[in-house]
């Protein structure tokens, strides 16, 4: 399978395939293409009616979460919520800057 890099913040600009600006954006990607790994930033402007969090758990949800995640959100605390959904909610383990599904 391809890989399919996919960034979600409002500001910073990866060497990603898709780089979402917005929540509507980002819900879309996730929702309809196979995306590997994710770039999540939480604070998305004062504009967007989610933060990273949101999408995140959104993603638990709908059961679209990609099996790689990083996190780039400089929020120390929606960072420590969004590590705490993906390591106790999904069972992902850290590596280095990522966390990975564990299969």
């Amino acid at each position: 399978m391809k890989e399919l890099h996919v960034l979600i913040d409002d500001l910073r600009d990866f060497d990603a395939d898709i780089t979402c600006r917005t929540v509507d954006h980002a819900l879309q990607v996730l929702q309809n293409e196979a995306v590997t790994h994710l770039y999540l930033d939480n604070d998305l402007g004062y504009d967007q009616p989610m933060e990273g969090i949101h999408i995140l758990q959104w993603a638990v949800k709908n059961e679209v979460v990609p099996d790689n995640v990083c996190l780039v959100t400089a929020n120390p605390v929606a960072k420590r919520r969004m590590e705490d959904i993906l390591q106790h909610d999904l069972n992902y383990q850290k590596e280095k800057n990522w966390w990975k599904k564990v299969t």
